[in-house]
């Protein structure tokens, strides 16, 4: 590592802003509205699962048909998540729902990775996001 690198607060803004909105959006919603019940939560899962197939087939998973039906999967694994933890209501629906979300945010790191299907930063932000959500469906009242 050479000598010459500094941090900088510029630094963390131009390389990290996808982290940065990211918590700035969920702190937002958890500030601006506690009081929003699981199924919200749960919808949330769906929706960005349902993200990555719309975009993903705008972009036509550059090129890759494959990945088109590995991102319908993903969407009807999430989406199956979001209904069974709403069916089940309680502290299991609860943990059924945060391992959705921690599973989207794995979603999201192999698709940031892969640089795939979505732009970088959209992942980036994305995992961020579902982390959160992941602890304030776990931790929020």
């Amino acid at each position: 590592m050479s000598g010459n690198v500094r941090f900088s607060p510029l630094t963390l803004l131009t390389r990290r802003w996808a982290t940065l909105a990211a918590i700035a959006t969920t702190a937002a919603v958890a500030l601006a509205a506690p009081w929003l019940p699981e199924t919200f939560a749960a919808w949330g899962l769906f929706s960005a699962a349902l993200i990555y197939v719309a975009w993903g087939s705008v972009r036509a998973a550059r090129g890759r048909p494959g990945r088109i039906a590995l991102n319908l999967a993903g969407l009807v694994l999430f989406t199956v998540i979001a209904i069974v933890s709403v069916e089940l209501g309680g502290d299991a629906g609860r943990y059924l729902l945060a391992a959705g979300w921690l599973g989207h945010a794995v979603w999201d790191w192999v698709h940031h990775r892969a640089n795939q299907v979505v732009p970088r930063p959209y992942a980036e932000w994305c995992g961020v996001v579902d982390v959160l959500t992941a602890g304030a469906v776990l931790f929020l009242p």
